[in-house]
């Protein structure tokens, strides 16, 4: 996906939006508690199923 020169920065950029979503997750986790823990799982859900089919769409940068 990126040269020898970007790979790092790409690492970098990477391991702080995930950083950023995991704050902002647990934050709207710890709102939605106080409706409930089925609240929170069900919310949870849908975001792992949203996760997934945006994954789905992503293309393959491996090469064999």
């Amino acid at each position: 996906m990126g040269t020898e020169d970007t790979r790092a920065a790409y690492t970098a950029l990477s391991n702080t939006v995930v950083g950023a979503l995991l704050l902002l997750a647990a934050g709207f986790g710890a709102v939605a508690s106080l409706a409930g823990t089925w609240v929170v799982i069900a919310v949870f859900a849908f975001m792992c199923a949203g996760a997934a089919i945006v994954a789905a769409d992503l293309e393959e940068v491996q090469r064999s």
